[in-house]
C-alpha cells in the first residue's frame, strides 16, 4: 500500500544512462493481480527441477566420499537421460 500511496515513488529510474518514467500501480492492478492468482490451483516447478534434483543427489554422494568423480559424472548422465526420454 505504502508504494501505491507515493511513498517510495521517486517518479523516474536510471538505466544505463536513460531516464525512464514509471507508474505506480493502482489499487485495481492490485485487484486484478490478486484474482488471478486466486484461479491458481497448482504451483508446479519448471522442468529444470527434476533435472536439478538428480545432480544434487549425484553430487551429494561424491561430497560424502560415496562415488569418485567418474561415477557421479556418469550417474548423472544414465540418470538425466533416462528422465529425458520418458519426457518424450
Amino acid at each position: 500500500m505504502e508504494i501505491m500511496d507515493g511513498k517510495y515513488y521517486h517518479g523516474t529510474i536510471e538505466s544505463k544512462g536513460e531516464t525512464i518514467e514509471v507508474t505506480l500501480p493502482t489499487q485495481e492492478d492490485l485487484d486484478g493481480t490478486l484474482r488471478y492468482f486466486n484461479t491458481i490451483n497448482q504451483w508446479q516447478a519448471g522442468s529444470t527441477y527434476a533435472l536439478n534434483t538428480i545432480i544434487n543427489e549425484e553430487v551429494m554422494k561424491y561430497f560424502a566420499g560415496d562415488a569418485s568423480l567418474d561415477e557421479t559424472v556418469d550417474s548423472i548422465q544414465s540418470r538425466a537421460s533416462l528422465w529425458i526420454s520418458e519426457q518424450s
